[in-house]
């Protein structure tokens, strides 16, 4: 069993960041290796005070501390299509993640691109990026933020479903945890597909990566569903340029209908309808409809963008009452 451990990795949207002082830790440690120094290095990190000489550059750098306690750990191996890992933070904070792919080319441990951060649940900048309110708010007892960016030449077709396992958080019959998921700055949004018992289970879809976390999302159904149609509609709208016209109208109509057959209470037709864009999708992905991401990220995976705001839609219709 092939196992990667990675420690968080900063990032400019992340919603807790790994201190300068960690960075430039970082920086003098790689700068130590190339000057034939690897030597020493854990004692290199318990002093708070640093005096390096290359014959390049001398420095002295003091009460430059390493705060580990915001550092997650990844635990990782690659099976076919899918990904298996261990997120573990400081506090017992833990979860088992799945990632699988419809289908994938050039997956590795290194170029997946998995790292996990500890966020404050409270944080405004993490807040702003949530439905405005407060009846959407991340559990305090999982402030865990999951980060997929893969680099390296990544592929994969369609859409990647993540499944994230938890003993921190309880499953309830009408619980109200689902995951959220948000890429490139964007505001996160709802991506379940599923959620069950063993303590918290959850599953989503996505057409590309993200940063994903947990959150409670108190929120009226209808209010939800609202929402998701706006959001299946604006993405048709996005991507109508790169499809045939045909495809286009056929999809468009089959949200309108099912918006309607939902504005009537008639969530069974609504899914029917939206099942039968899914199939429309599912013919035409790769020949019609663009299909493929990758880590480049120059084209649009307008086939598993579509399918996976249609599904996360579905799941929401078919919520009991």
């Amino acid at each position: 069993m092939l196992r990667y451990r990675k420690t968080g990795r900063n990032g400019s949207r992340r919603a807790t960041r790994v201190s300068l002082k960690a960075r430039l830790l970082g920086g003098l440690l790689l700068l130590l290796l190339a000057a034939g120094a690897s030597a020493g290095l854990l004692d290199l990190l318990r002093k708070t005070k640093i005096e390096i000489n290359t014959g390049l550059i001398d420095l002295n750098l003091d009460n430059l501390v390493l705060d580990v306690g915001l550092l997650g750990l990844v635990e990782l191996e690659i099976d076919g299509n899918q990904v298996i890992a261990f997120l573990s933070l400081p506090g017992d904070i833990e979860s088992d993640l799945l990632i699988t792919f419809d289908q994938v080319f050039g997956l590795t441990e290194q170029n997946i691109g998995l790292s996990v951060d500890r966020f404050d649940p409270v944080e405004p900048s993490l807040l702003h990026r949530l439905p405005p309110g407060t009846r959407v708010l991340p559990p305090a007892e999982f402030p865990m933020l999951i980060g997929i960016e893969p680099v390296g030449g990544l592929t994969f077709t369609d859409t990647v479903e993540l499944e994230l396992h938890t003993h921190n958080l309880e499953y309830e019959p009408g619980t109200r945890l689902r995951l959220f998921a948000a890429s490139e700055g964007e505001d996160f949004r709802d991506i379940t597909t599923y959620v069950g018992s063993g303590s918290y289970r959850c599953r989503g879809r996505r057409g590309k990566f993200s940063e994903f976390l947990v959150v409670e999302d108190k929120r009226e159904t209808d209010t939800v569903i609202a929402g998701k149609f706006y959001r299946l509609q604006d993405k048709l709208h996005e991507f109508r340029s790169q499809m045939p016209a045909w495809i286009y109208w056929s999809l468009y109509l089959k949200v309108v209908y099912a918006k309607g057959a939902w504005a009537f209470e008639d969530d069974a037709e609504a899914v029917r309808r939206l099942e039968s864009a899914l199939a429309i999708i599912d013919r035409n992905s790769g020949y019609w409809i663009p299909n493929i991401w990758r880590s480049s990220r120059d084209i649009d995976n307008v086939a598993g963008e579509l399918s996976a705001s249609a599904q996360t839609l579905i799941f929401s219709l078919e919520l009991p009452d």
